[in-house]
Parts: C-alpha cells; sequence; structure tokens
C-alpha cells in the first residue's frame, strides 16, 4: 500500500507540474522574460551578443530553464511535505539551480562568440541564478494570490467540516461513522460516541462536504476513516480506524468497489 501511496503521490506531481508549466499564466511570463532579456541584455549578453544573437539565445535558454525549474519544483514537492514549506522552498531553489546554472553557462559557451574572459564565470553564473530562483520562490511564498503547489494538488489542506459537527459537544472530533439506533442517530467520532434525535437520511445529507459511503441502510462510514475491507463469514465488512467493524451490504458494495476500497471480487453469502 505505501508503494502504491508512492507511485500515485508522483503521478499527481507530474501531472501537476506539466499542467502548471503550460498553463496560460506560465507562458505570459515566458514570453515577458524573452522579451526584457532580448531587450535588456542580462548576463553580459547586451555587451557580447548581438541583437540576433539574443534573439536566438535567450529563448532557447528560457524555454530549458523554465522546463528544468518547473521539473526541479516537482521534485522539491515529491521530496518535501507541506509541513515543511521552508524545507520544500530552500530543496527547490538548490535542486533547480544545479540544473539551470550549468545549462545556461553550458549553452552561453555554444552560442556566444566572444571569447571566456568576456563572460561570467560559471561561479558567476551559479550566483546569478541562484538569486533569480530565491526571488521568484519569495514572491510565490509572500504575495498574496499566488498559488500554494501543494493546496493546488489537494495536500496540506484543512480537512473538510461536516455542518453535522456543529450538533456535537465536541465540533472538533472527526466524524468516523453514523449508525441508526432507535429512531436516533449515533455520530461516532474520534472523541466518542453522541446520540441525536434526528432522521439518518438527515444526518448523512448534514456530513457533506466530508467524502462517505453508506455501507448498509442503518451505516454511513467517513471514507478518511476506512483502514481495510475485509472478509467476515462470507460478507464484507470494513475495519475504521478507531478498531470498528461496519458491516456491508450488497447493494452497497458497488460503489465501494467503484472507489477501490474492496479490490477483490465480491463472494456472495
Amino acid at each position: 500500500m505505501q508503494a502504491e501511496s508512492k507511485q500515485l503521490r508522483a503521478r499527481e506531481v507530474v501531472v501537476h507540474s506539466v499542467r502548471t508549466a503550460l498553463d496560460p499564466l506560465t507562458l505570459v511570463l515566458y514570453m515577458v522574460f524573452v522579451g526584457l532579456c532580448v531587450l535588456s541584455g542580462p548576463f553580459g549578453t547586451f555587451w557580447t551578443m548581438t541583437v540576433a544573437q539574443r534573439l536566438a539565445f535567450w529563448p532557447l535558454a528560457l524555454a530549458l530553464s523554465f522546463a528544468a525549474a518547473y521539473a526541479m519544483r516537482g521534485l522539491a514537492i515529491y521530496l518535501c511535505g507541506p509541513d515543511r514549506p521552508t524545507t520544500f522552498a530552500v530543496v527547490k531553489v538548490v535542486l533547480a539551480t544545479l540544473v539551470v546554472a550549468p545549462m545556461v553557462y553550458g549553452l552561453r559557451a555554444v552560442m556566444d562568440l566572444e571569447p571566456p574572459a568576456a563572460r561570467p564565470s560559471l561561479v558567476q553564473t551559479f550566483i546569478y541564478v541562484v538569486a533569480i530562483m530565491a526571488s521568484v520562490t519569495l514572491t510565490r511564498r509572500f504575495v498574496p494570490g499566488i498559488r500554494n503547489p501543494f493546496h493546488e494538488m489537494g495536500i496540506g489542506l484543512p480537512p473538510p467540516r461536516a455542518r453535522l459537527a456543529d450538533r456535537l459537544s465536541d465540533p472538533e472530533a472527526q466524524i468516523l461513522r453514523l449508525t441508526v439506533e432507535d429512531h436516533c442517530v449515533d455520530v461516532v467520532t474520534s472523541s466518542g460516541t453522541e446520540r441525536l434525535r434526528m432522521r439518518f437520511a438527515d444526518a448523512v445529507a448534514e456530513m457533506v462536504p466530508v467524502e462517505g459511503f453508506p455501507t448498509h441502510r442503518s451505516h454511513w462510514v467517513a471514507a478518511g476513516s476506512i483502514q481495510g475491507a475485509e472478509r467476515d463469514a462470507g460478507r464484507w465488512v470494513l475495519r475504521l480506524a478507531n478498531g470498528d467493524v461496519v458491516p456491508v451490504s450488497r447493494g452497497c458494495l458497488p460503489a465501494l468497489v467503484e472507489a477501490g476500497i474492496i479490490r477483490d471480487e465480491p463472494v456472495e453469502a
């Protein structure tokens, strides 16, 4: 399961990185940077390259740099977690610099006709690139409205809160499951069990937007509380985070199979 989780996260990171690199904002920024670099000639290219050379050099250099930077950003997202934003920022800058700086330096050596003494050294190139990467990272982190990559992937966001929680003595407790009992609803939470006098259908409706599944006409479970599925005397049951075991009826089984919670073929009782 841990290996599958890592593979899923890796796929999510790749998809997110590609989508972000190709979104309209990135393309607009790329065009703006190309125009500014061709006109201003940073890194000494204003003096060592003609306008035609800068028109050839900067679009290619920036395209490769953007691609490498987003790839290293994706790797940093994979390696770090949402609970370590400073570590993520540092790792992203270091990885991007280690890839982009030698690439820009080598491309400059190929396309710049001036002798090496007229161009920035590899050390100077590293300094320039790390300064740019750090500036972009600080801007993304502190300027309001800039998107958080973890939040875009649904990582590190606060869990969704159900309206039903407002009826409980501990509204911050995690709701694990609901069960009908004597025309009431037993709400099982991480803090214990509370009984509410209300219709089961109304209680389930008040669990929105928390994802969950009816497992039986008398049971509903939150998806985040499910630890696994197993057979008990030929019938499927779900085992929850608190150790509770909840039965699964045949009518509710297809939804759980489709969601991947129950993976094997069902066994008829």
